[in-house]
């Protein structure tokens, strides 16, 4: 994968101790394949705080698209369990609901 793909780690930290993790990644041919300009984030990791997802889970990742001139994301869930998977998609819905919520109310 990263023979054609691009990746970039971050760590979220609250009070000096690490409270998540995520990645954000360009596949080049991804992106040659499906001729859009989408990219990927996921390895999703948290401690149990809303704020602190809140810091890391979008920003980091949505900042690194805009870098590289990308026009969307998509979430990457390192997992074989559909279970699993449509939980992480269902949380970072509802994040993004929450987040869209905030701004509508500034």
């Amino acid at each position: 994968y990263f023979a054609h793909a691009e990746v970039q780690l971050f760590t979220a930290f609250k009070d000096g101790k690490p409270a998540g993790r995520i990645s954000a990644q360009v596949d080049r041919l991804r992106l040659e394949r499906h001729r859009d300009q989408t990219g990927q984030f996921g390895f999703l990791d948290a401690i149990d705080d809303r704020n602190a997802k809140r810091e890391y889970y979008l920003s980091d990742a949505v900042r690194v698209a805009r870098e590289l001139g990308l026009e969307a994301v998509a979430l990457i869930v390192p997992s074989d369990d559909t279970s699993r998977i449509q939980e992480i998609h269902l949380a970072v819905e509802h994040l993004i609901c929450e987040l869209v919520e905030e701004r509508l109310r500034e």
